[in-house]
């Protein structure tokens, strides 16, 4: 079993006994063969949550750092006139998409050169970011999340612009 696998309680639970073991056991939890089945899970979730708190204190973010020397360095950002292309990311989590909203934000000087979809904008609504995203050349970034999937997103008129 992955860390991804069991990062959510219903991935957990719907794990064999024999799995969870043999995941408790990567990730040296002690005497995780004489525990039982909730006893290995509650062990497995407060692993992972040091492990999380270990990264988050740590500071370091290096997906953060790639995407913002692309934003910033990386020349096939740029157009033949040296204009900033568009992007679009996606990405599974709110919280995820608020946190490179403000990260961003701060790179690119400007708050609205990014407009966001996610599954509370209305659908009227998230047509009017995509047209803004398209239309807009000061809009240079479009922050989703699945919920951009049911409408298809793609960086059209302005691309280049």
């Amino acid at each position: 079993m992955s860390l991804q696998e069991a990062m959510k309680l219903q991935d957990l639970k719907s794990k064999s006994p024999a799995a969870l073991l043999e995941f408790a056991e990567e990730l040296k939890i002690e005497n995780s063969s004489a525990m039982r089945k909730q006893d290995i899970m509650f062990d497995i979730l407060k692993q992972l949550e040091a492990q999380s708190l270990a990264v988050r204190r740590s500071g370091i973010d290096r997906k953060w750092e790639e995407l913002s020397k692309i934003l910033q360095n990386d020349p096939h950002m740029r157009d033949a006139d040296g204009r900033q292309r568009k992007m679009i990311l996606f990405t599974e989590h709110k919280d995820t998409l608020n946190y490179l909203e403000r990260k961003i934000g701060g790179v690119l000087g400007t708050p609205d050169a990014i407009t966001t979809i996610h599954g509370s904008v209305h659908r009227d609504e998230r047509r009017k970011r995509q047209a803004l995203f398209r239309s807009d050349p000061e809009v240079r970034i479009l922050l989703a999340t699945d919920a951009a999937g049911e409408c298809s997103v793609a960086p059209t008129t302005s691309t280049a612009t």
